[in-house]
């Protein structure tokens, strides 16, 4: 019996179980489709892993990068940016979109922290389309 937490790891060595994951090792953006995910140490004794289509055998899950290792600009969530960007505000005459009101208002940091949201939500929504892992 192998405890959960060590079976659903991420692989630290380019291994899920006994397959060789293409040198994907330890969470990325594999894919570059701003959706982190892992391939586990131990498949075969993870309940919660998803069976790899690329790497018949290995098993993957998804998995939270340290803030700040995703581009928020890459990463954006095309929902809310269209509804957002195409009603910008009106200041002095100017339409400004509001993400430079927002900049200006609540400081860079702020800004970073609700586009990393963004980018959250969209990894979210992408993980129902990981068949091709």
């Amino acid at each position: 019996f192998m405890p959960r937490a060590l079976a659903c790891a991420c692989n630290t060595d380019g291994m899920s179980g006994d397959v060789s994951v293409g040198g994907h090792v330890g969470c990325g953006d594999f894919l570059g489709d701003c959706s982190p995910f892992c391939y586990v140490a131990h498949p075969e004794s993870c309940p919660t892993d998803q069976p790899s289509e690329a790497y018949p055998g290995a098993g993957w899950a998804d998995c939270e990068l340290p803030d700040g290792e995703l581009d928020p600009y890459k990463c954006w969530d095309e929902d809310v940016s269209i509804e957002v960007v195409l009603s910008p505000f009106t200041f002095l005459g100017w339409r400004v979109p509001w993400w430079v009101i927002a900049a200006a208002a609540l400081g860079a940091t702020v800004l970073f922290s609700l586009v990393s949201e963004l980018c959250r939500r969209r990894r979210r929504r992408a993980a129902a389309a990981r068949a091709r892992r």
